[in-house]
């Protein structure tokens, strides 16, 4: 639904950080939701059946990441925190600092300020968020996503840095070639003015003049992992949806559709020589040809 954020006439909202699984993801998700409806929050126990408890970096920056798109204040949160709060004022919105050519947004880690370090040129209405760590950009991207479409900032870009592969999280080859694209044939095909998917092959991307549009654009600048991180990753919104307030349209995947082709990416970074990708390429191209009768695979080593 549409979200008026004019005032916040809900009292603060106290959340138990460690039901359910006890991770990161009623973090993300409770975040999101008090931010855009400009909702006092408070979560104690947090990530408490980790073996870590607390806040990470990467559940931090997706915190300071989503006060700075929607507006709003934390308190007692900061790296190892096991409670914290979020109140939507009076924090203006959104937290940007001119630099000539770019634009940086103060960060905060381990409880001490510091700038974002930004060394390439940056869009206007964009924010740098900095996990400075291996942690994942894409599990930032789940709260920045929903903050830029439904607040009401003029955000359209995001400059997220830190692990882009990494473990115990969604990759972000993942999240440019298969979340983004699902999202955007089922949820906003209205908007991005793609055609009606076939529910015969719905899982597959169509064909038609507009089946490469994209709710919004990853460019993967430089790949990050663990244990460095230093992945740099720029996102923009689509055009179309720089204006929306929702509602989404509903997926509707009853079949599986057929698979077409299998493509087979192997990276390597750091020491490791490039016949190590090649053995991984080699190693899945083997089982996959092993379980399915598939003609077109292409792979590539990068």
């Amino acid at each position: 639904q549409s979200i008026d954020t004019s005032q916040n006439i809900f009292p603060m909202k106290i959340l138990d950080g460690s039901e359910g699984e006890g991770g990161g993801q009623i973090i993300r998700n409770s975040i999101c939701y008090a931010a855009l409806l400009q909702q006092d929050l408070r979560i104690h126990s947090v990530r408490k059946k980790r073996s870590k408890p607390g806040l990470r970096a990467q559940h931090l920056t997706g915190l300071k990441l989503a006060a700075d798109i929607c507006g709003g204040s934390l308190v007692d949160a900061h790296v190892g925190s096991e409670a914290f709060e979020y109140h939507p004022k009076p924090m203006p919105k959104p937290k940007l600092i001119p630099c000539k050519d770019r634009l940086e947004v103060e960060v905060e880690v381990d409880g001490q300020h510091d700038d974002a370090d930004v060394d390439v040129a940056v869009k206007p209405n964009t924010i740098v968020a900095d996990i400075k760590t291996a942690g994942s950009i894409c599990l930032l991207f789940q709260v920045g996503l929903p903050c830029m479409l439904y607040s009401n900032s003029r955000i359209s870009h995001l400059e997220l840095r830190g692990g882009t592969n990494a473990d115990m999280a969604p990759q972000i080859d993942y999240t440019q070639q298969v979340f983004l694209p699902i999202i955007s044939r089922h949820c906003f095909r209205s908007l991005l003015l793609l055609q009606p998917t076939d529910e015969s092959a719905s899982t597959s991307i169509a064909s038609d003049a507009n089946a490469n549009a994209i709710v919004a654009n990853i460019d993967i600048q430089k790949r990050g992992y663990f244990p460095v991180g230093k992945g740099v990753a720029s996102i923009s919104l689509h055009e179309a949806l720089k204006e929306f307030r929702g509602p989404m349209e509903p997926i509707l995947m009853k079949e599986r559709g057929h698979v077409i082709s299998i493509s087979i990416t192997a990276f390597y970074a750091g020491k490791l020589p490039r016949f190590v990708a090649k053995k991984m390429a080699d190693s899945a191209l083997r089982l996959i040809q092993g379980d399915n009768d598939l003609n077109s695979i292409a792979t590539t080593n990068n």
